[in-house]
């Protein structure tokens, strides 16, 4: 706090101590150099301190609506435009304050348009929020808050066509919301835009270094073959959240396509300790498998295909890993229930081609323990 600020609130205490509710020309003047102070405060985007003077100035002189409409003001478009914590006012408290300023401040109408879709955001009434969002965009059409929130959204209910020009409108404003090229480059991604999805996501690992954005740019150079590179980013990523399961999980699969089983192996038991299951156990399933270990392989995978029953890809190497140990009756019967799942799928063509062609060779005699 500045040490006219302070001056302010100390001078602030002391009418407030004497009990003086009525106006008087030295509580007019206190009032008005309390508002200068925030509109000098906003002109600087110190929202805190513009929202603190202008509260001083409601003191100094509560008979003034002014002052209190200025408090109202700083305190949506710190909640629209400056990222403000939610502990500034509850949801219902942001409705009812932006529904009263759209009537006594209708030229930031947009601005409370906005204020009042963050509150449906909070109220998890996204639909809502995006009723609020395209009205303010009606009437401000640059509004970089509005489309960065708006592309989000539509990221997240997977409408891509719609998500990426919002996000993209988001990109070119001014300012530049924050998060916009992590949430631009996942789109971009899901899009299959994958030389401007690393652009943007190097753009924001720029503005802010993070373990998931990490990921994801190696999720990007994997799919493009770029193993060298998603290996980089992995670790990276492992270093900025040592204790990140989902790290160590994919992590512990480059190592499998690097061929390094033994450090996979390792990376697959911390995934599982940080609780990145049941992938975790599904990758140390394979590693074993690829080590020749069937026979350690087929209970983990056993294990993953109960607790995830809507995935495949354990059923199928449940039964290939008792196949592989020699366990004949075993094998026919996972890899029966595998078919009898997969259907005619064509995402599993490959596997259901091999699991028929083990279940039509001849049956070969149980392998028995030594």
């Amino acid at each position: 706090m500045n040490h006219t600020l302070g001056t302010w609130i100390a001078l602030a205490g002391s009418l407030a101590a004497l009990g003086c509710d009525q106006r008087t020309p030295e509580r007019t003047a206190a009032a008005m150099g309390a508002r200068q102070l925030a509109i000098a405060a906003v002109e600087r985007k110190d929202y805190p301190a513009a929202i603190a003077a202008a509260e001083l100035a409601s003191r100094y002189d509560a008979t003034d609506p002014r002052h209190l409409d200025l408090v109202l003001r700083l305190k949506l478009e710190a909640l629209a435009l400056d990222d403000a914590p939610s502990s500034i006012a509850t949801p219902m408290e942001v409705e009812t304050w932006a529904l009263l300023m759209q009537q006594r401040d209708p030229s930031r109408w947009h601005v409370y348009e906005l204020a009042r879709a963050g509150a449906k955001v909070a109220k998890s009434d996204l639909q809502g929020a995006e009723v609020h969002l395209r009205e303010a965009l009606k009437r401000a059409p640059d509004l970089a808050k509005a489309h960065a929130i708006l592309g989000k959204l539509l990221l997240e209910q997977g409408k891509m066509a719609e998500a990426v020009p919002e996000l993209e409108a988001a990109a070119k404003g001014e300012p530049r919301p924050s998060g916009v090229s992590a949430n631009l480059g996942r789109a971009l991604i899901r899009a299959g835009r994958t030389p401007e999805a690393i652009s943007q996501l190097l753009a924001a690992i720029a503005e802010h270094d993070a373990a998931d954005l990490r990921l994801d740019l190696s999720a990007v150079l994997l799919a493009q073959g770029n193993l060298n590179g998603a290996g980089e980013q992995l670790r990276k990523a492992l270093e900025l959240d040592p204790r990140n399961g989902d790290a160590y999980r994919r992590y512990g699969e480059w190592l499998l396509a690097a061929g390094d089983l033994k450090t996979a192996e390792l990376a697959f038991a911390n995934a599982s300790k940080l609780g990145a299951e049941p992938l975790a156990t599904f990758g140390m399933g394979l590693t074993m498998l690829r080590q020749g270990k069937a026979a350690q392989a087929a209970p983990l995978f056993e294990a993953v295909a109960r607790q995830a029953p809507q995935l495949l890809a354990p059923v199928y190497f449940a039964g290939v890993s008792w196949a592989e140990a020699g366990k004949d009756s075993a094998a026919r019967e996972w890899l029966t229930g595998y078919l009898q799942r997969a259907g005619n799928d064509p995402s599993e063509a490959e596997r259901i081609k091999d699991a028929s062609a083990r279940l039509s060779a001849p049956k070969a005699p149980e392998k028995k323990k030594p």
